[in-house]
């Protein structure tokens, strides 16, 4: 039928007869826009790497949340010095599932800085202790983890780290997950808070 009016409307451009000309185009632009609409949407996805069309279900996925919840701790010499900060781990999920290549990508401390607060080496052994995920998930991630503390001597609310990934820190191809929170907090009697550590963040 398009292609019918198509050609109509060729032979009454050539013709010169305005009016009829008008009247086609009338009829033919909706089809034409229809067919257009059509081819748009029958593989809406096609256009987006799977990377970005399933980066929404990693952070849905409960298997992923309770695992990384219940696998990664708060190191214990920071929780029993008030230390806190926020972190950003690296992985990927290979194409069976297994998590891959985890590494600490900020804030990149010596080593010996490292060893003595535990962050970095509680993260990579959480990741570890995790199980396969589903395959259709296999990607590079970035995850934000906050070890939040709860100082009862300073306030009755948990100590969000304020530090974050640079604006200028280029993580690739990696997709940015939701953050995840770790808590810790100090004792709460008032006896046990005499001589506690004021809190203390690190990874400014």
């Amino acid at each position: 039928m398009v292609t019918k009016l198509i050609a109509a409307f060729e032979i009454t451009l050539k013709n010169g007869n305005i009016m009829k000309t008008l009247l086609i185009l009338v009829v033919l632009l909706p089809g034409i826009r229809g067919i257009k609409a059509q081819k748009a949407n029958e593989h809406p996805d096609t256009q987006l790497p799977p990377k970005q069309i399933f980066s929404a279900d990693l952070n849905n996925d409960p298997v992923f949340n309770n695992v990384v919840l219940n696998r990664i701790h708060y190191p214990a010499k920071p929780a029993s010095n008030a230390i806190y900060g926020r972190f950003y781990a690296s992985f990927t999920i290979d194409d069976v599932g297994h998590i891959q290549q985890v590494s600490v990508l900020y804030p990149k401390m010596p080593t010996r800085v490292s060893k003595q607060y535990g962050f970095e080496s509680e993260i990579l052994a959480g990741f570890r202790r995790m199980p396969p995920l589903n395959p259709r998930l296999a990607g590079n991630y970035v995850l934000p983890i906050a070890f939040c503390f709860t100082h009862f001597g300073e306030g009755p609310n948990p100590i969000v780290p304020t530090n974050r990934l640079p604006r200028e820190y280029n993580i690739g191809d990696r997709i940015l997950l939701s953050e995840v929170k770790i808590f810790a907090e100090s004792p709460s009697a008032t006896r046990s808070l005499n001589g506690f550590p004021a809190s203390r963040q690190i990874g400014q």
